[in-house]
């Protein structure tokens, strides 16, 4: 049995990288949320995805092991993202440090989203049927969509909290 590529999701906090981390793990695949990439994670016969914020800071390590691996990239405005991860977390909108991480993350998701095995995907448009199918053809590579998983789940809610995903210190 080999190992299938693996696949990554990406975004900023409050993105619904955790939510993606359900829906993509299934019978066939599992994916890990704000797991830290290691090539050694990847369970051979079973696809393997990682998804959350971090994951986009090691855009460069996981494409040197795995240069056509799938990605999604999910676009939230950076304003909506940052008040719902500053409400969750209770931490002051001024602290310098997560201004500075949150550039940071902003940075390279905007390089992300020029790579050519990289699709990025609107956050408002992940309640799409059309855009959940979109999704899953690009990153399960020929798997067939569950339209009936995606239906059961679509509307939870999946979240953690943000200082613990996003690995802030103050």
């Amino acid at each position: 049995m080999t190992a299938k590529l693996p696949f990554f999701v990406s975004g900023l906090p409050r993105s619904r990288t955790a939510w993606m981390a359900n829906w993509l793990t299934t019978d066939h695949s599992l994916c890990l949320h704000d797991e830290p990439f290691a090539v050694n994670k990847v369970a051979l016969g079973r696809m393997t995805g990682f998804s959350g914020s971090e994951i986009c800071t090691q855009f460069d390590d996981v494409e040197k092991a795995f240069p056509v691996s799938p990605w999604v990239i999910i676009l939230r405005k950076p304003a909506d993202a940052f008040e719902s991860f500053m409400l969750a977390s209770g931490l002051d909108r001024t602290a310098e440090a997560v201004a500075l991480w949150w550039d940071a993350r902003l940075k390279l998701l905007a390089q992300l989203c020029r790579k050519p095995n990289v699709e990025a995907i609107p956050f408002d448009d992940l309640d799409s049927e059309q855009t959940a199918r979109q999704v899953w053809s690009h990153l399960m590579q020929g798997k067939p969509f569950n339209l009936e998983r995606w239906l059961l789940l679509w509307k939870l809610s999946v979240t953690q909290h943000p200082m613990k995903a996003s690995k802030v210190w103050l």
